[in-house]
């Protein structure tokens, strides 16, 4: 062997032997880590989709999540590089940097060894989106220099996984609370171009004592823009009429979701509410068929709703139950009053207190517009009361015994009647006396 292929040889095994140190040190902890399944991004590559090697979505960093309200939440974090991943911008890479600002999302960049990154982004997508690409986008920094890159088509997917297809199914869940039916051979069927989503749709009571429906369709390429509440077989003209705006959303590109709101008394629960549908499809809007559509609330689609439910009767009941004492309240003390009135301007005449040995008399002339009369002595001095008594109204004089000798007492009496089980007054007549 010549020395000139020997040198070839030597430096052969040192670029070997450097790589292989590099690798150990690099990955000494362990194996290199392992990519997601769930969610990648990749870019066209002589017309084959290809994992993009400058953004690997790194597994035991990354995931797919369901939101409450249906929606999936997408974490994905890179293998680390000397590059930083500042944001991303769920757009195609051939739009302005002014849309790609406007649409960034900040990502946490952490640097994990010298001169070394890593990105987290989190973002939200809907379930619709799974296995389709989704444009992004990366503003990164590089040598000192940071820019949205080239007008390379870079996409994300999530991947339909037996994980996130169990996210997929539990989201597009459909509600138990409130269902669209439709008649399909004389038989009440759930109206397929309508399916209502659990997580995104609720029944729950307002706080006027109705029930609030809010229905959310399951992702379509057709548009629904209004409804209303009325049987398919009315004009447009009525429909228009009663239609209620939804609101809507694009939820991937071509798939649209509206959620509509509206108010219905608890008495329609269970029971048919006609519906119609002005809806865009292919460029056309229209009120579509004659088709007889009708929304139901069910009362025992969830235990909540039937709490709810239950709450209202109970706390409407209170209510009524509660003006009702009221209302009679309100009519007795104006009965009362009404007496009163009647009454108390009304003094008993020719009242007398005629003085004896510890005992006064007192005497009146006799009054039937009362039930009776009320006598009440008090001793002046101490203006302590001694006795109160009730008399008949068919007496005309009164004996009270047992007070002390040679002191002064005031005696006041007055006629009284009962009404509502209180008693009222006339005109009070006072007299001072002294006993002997």
């Amino acid at each position: 062997m010549n020395s000139k292929l020997k040198q070839i040889l030597t430096l052969l095994l040192s670029v070997c032997v450097v790589f292989a140190f590099s690798s150990v040190a690099a990955f000494a902890d362990g194996e290199e880590p392992a990519e997601s399944e769930d969610v990648n991004v990749y870019y066209d590559k002589n017309g084959s989709e290809t994992i993009l090697g400058m953004f690997r979505v790194m597994a035991d960093s990354s995931s797919v999540t369901l939101n409450k309200d249906g929606s999936l939440k997408v974490m994905i974090t890179n293998k680390p590089l000397s590059r930083i991943y500042n944001k991303i911008a769920l757009v195609a890479g051939d739009k302005t940097d002014e849309e790609k600002n406007a649409a960034a999302i900040d990502g946490i960049v952490k640097e994990v060894g010298e001169g070394s990154y890593q990105t987290t982004f989190s973002f939200d997508i809907d379930p619709s989106q799974v296995e389709k690409p989704i444009y992004v986008s990366f503003l990164s920094t590089s040598k000192g220099e940071t820019s949205w890159g080239t007008n390379a088509t870079y996409r994300i997917k999530v991947h339909k996984t037996q994980a996130v297809a169990a996210l997929v199914n539990q989201a597009f869940e459909e509600s138990d609370d409130v269902n669209v039916y439709y008649d399909k051979a004389g038989e009440e069927t759930i109206l397929g171009m309508f399916r209502v989503l659990k997580l995104k749709s609720s029944v729950k009571l307002n706080s006027k004592g109705g029930i609030n429906v809010k229905i959310t369709n399951k992702p379509l390429s057709k548009v629904y823009d209004k409804i209303a509440l009325v049987a398919g077989d009315k004009t447009d003209e009525e429909k228009n009429a009663a239609a209620i705006d939804g609101i809507v959303k694009e939820v991937g590109e071509g798939s649209y979701q509206t959620t509509f709101s509206f108010d219905i008394d608890p008495s329609q629960v269970e029971k048919p509410i006609y519906v119609s549908f002005l809806s865009t499809s292919k460029g056309e809007t229209s009120w579509g068929t004659n088709a007889t559509y009708r929304i139901k609330v069910h009362g025992n689609g969830s235990s909540k709703l039937k709490a709810q439910l239950d709450a209202a009767q109970k706390a409407a009941k209170a209510k009524a139950d509660k003006e009702k004492a009221d209302k009679a309240a309100k009519a007795k003390a104006n009965r009362i009053k009404t007496e009163q009135n009647k009454i108390k301007n009304i003094a008993l005449a020719k009242v007398k207190v005629k003085k004896g040995k510890k005992k006064i008399t007192v005497k009146w002339k006799k009054n039937t517009k009362f039930a009776g009369y009320q006598i009440m002595v008090v001793e002046q001095k101490t203006m302590k009361p001694v006795k109160t008594l009730k008399v008949s109204v068919k007496a005309k004089k009164n004996v009270i015994k047992g007070l002390k000798k040679k002191t002064k007492y005031i005696v006041t009496i007055r006629g009284y009647k009962t009404v509502e089980k209180t008693d009222i007054f006339g005109k009070a007549t006072t007299k001072t006396v002294k006993v002997k």
